[in-house]
């Protein structure tokens, strides 16, 4: 399973071809904007079964990508995920990629607007996120991680780790500003 979070249309121009031609994958897509039109562009691009979450009656086992429609559930929807595409690279900037690194989730995300991100930078260096400029290229990145199970296994413990290891900043912060609020 991938989760895509926080895409946007420009992300899924490369996500589409992405989603209709990996049949054995299922997807979770929860999109920034949450838009009727939004939503029925997506429904209508796949060729997949797609179930939207608030339509979550009908059965789960026949749908091959769920779309989230409600606001809120993207945080938590992330643990399912062995892959994630956080989205806003190719347009105004990356979401949040360590929501998704937290449960040891391989990250994609585009190649434009993430540099500013230290968490994106450093997670490429350690192997564990990716930034694609193209379907070929995520399909080519995808398959590296799919086919090669120590890869997939290397990537997701450098996501793992890397937030393990930058987990308690707030309290370094407040330690570090205490001697001036004396």
């Amino acid at each position: 399973t991938m989760v895509i979070g926080s895409c946007h249309p420009k992300d899924m121009e490369v996500l589409i071809p992405f989603i209709n031609n990996n049949k054995n994958l299922k997807f979770i897509i929860a999109p920034h904007e949450i838009s009727e039109d939004f939503m029925s562009f997506i429904e209508s691009a796949l060729t997949r079964n797609v179930l939207r979450y608030s339509k979550a009656h009908a059965p789960f086992d026949q749908a091959e990508a769920l779309l989230a429609d409600q606001i809120g559930l993207l945080s938590r929807l992330y643990r399912y995920g062995e892959y994630a595409f956080v989205g806003g690279a190719f347009g105004k900037g990356l979401h949040n990629i360590l929501e998704a690194a937290c449960y040891g989730a391989p990250v994609f995300f585009g190649n434009k607007k993430y540099k500013k991100f230290q968490e994106a930078t450093d997670l490429i260096r350690l192997r564990g996120a990716f930034s694609v400029k193209s379907y070929d290229d995520l399909q080519k990145q995808f398959d590296a991680l799919c086919n090669h199970p120590e890869k997939w296994t290397q990537a997701s413990r450098a996501c793992i780790d890397y937030v393990r290891s930058n987990t308690g900043s707030a309290e370094k912060i407040l330690n570090g500003c205490q001697p001036y609020l004396s």
